[in-house]
């Protein structure tokens, strides 16, 4: 039985980050002797992991605070492939939470992050704290913005699969319609015919490679946008193409 018809709804945790980078060790001169500075730890900042992961799970911040692309990032579960979960425009780390499970069952690792200000980095970041956990290969799942950015972007971090739900074509700080044609694995774009939150399906279908294989993209009817694609009564078949795409991917 498929998580829609399983899983409740899970409520967005609301996760007070602090991204400032806090530096140590100051000379002084006290008694003619000098005080050496500590020195900087390296590699990205460890924080706790939200609690819609599972336990042993943890947080990181990628990016760079100075240049506002410093994201929170968690990781949780375990083994040799991945998948980062890229969130809807104002979602956060635990948007996908209703999915987690079903993919950590399949012997998933699971990574997903809330959208730092500066946004170009975010989905190789995701991809970065997986393979230092173990990962070897990563799949990208996305909603909405997340959909679009890891269209645009599955290419450039060497991607084995993506899945995105209602992506438009073309968001700030990703290109979905050009950057996805560079991508050669296995991909699924998912849109509903009458999309309501005004992303048109012809618009999603230009993440996918329809053009040269309509098995890329897939129209489901209905108005459901993004996650909530999967959150519907007649779910199951859009899951299972999920799950294949992904499958696929990986055992390529």
């Amino acid at each position: 039985m498929s998580p829609a018809k399983t899983l409740r709804a899970t409520a967005l945790s609301a996760c007070g980050l602090a991204l400032a980078l806090t530096l140590a060790g100051c000379s002084s001169s006290s008694g003619g002797s000098a005080t050496t500075a500590s020195p900087t730890p390296t590699g990205p900042k460890a924080i706790a992991a939200p609690e819609c992961f599972p336990d042993g799970s943890r947080g990181f911040v990628e990016g760079n605070p100075d240049e506002g692309s410093a994201a929170p990032v968690a990781v949780g579960g375990k083994g040799t492939h991945g998948i980062v979960f890229a969130p809807q425009d104002g979602g956060d780390w635990c948007q996908w939470s209703f999915a987690y499970q079903h993919f950590l069952d399949q012997g998933y690792a699971i990574a997903s992050f809330t959208y730092p200000q500066q946004t170009s980095e975010v989905v190789a970041g995701a991809v970065d704290a997986l393979k230092r956990s173990g990962v070897q290969d990563v799949a990208l799942v996305g909603a909405s913005k997340g959909g679009s950015f890891v269209g645009a972007y599955a290419a450039s971090v060497g991607a084995k699969a993506f899945v995105a739900f209602s992506p438009p074509a073309l968001v700030t700080g990703a290109d979905a319609a050009e950057g996805s044609q560079d991508f050669t694995g296995p991909l699924l774009v998912v849109a509903s015919k009458d999309d309501n939150a005004g992303v048109a399906s012809t618009s999603s279908r230009q993440v996918s490679h329809a053009s040269t294989d309509p098995s890329t993209f897939l129209e489901v009817p209905g108005t459901a946008h993004g996650i909530a694609i999967l959150r519907g009564d007649d779910s199951e078949p859009v899951w299972a193409a999920m799950d294949a795409t992904i499958a696929q991917g990986f055992s390529s």
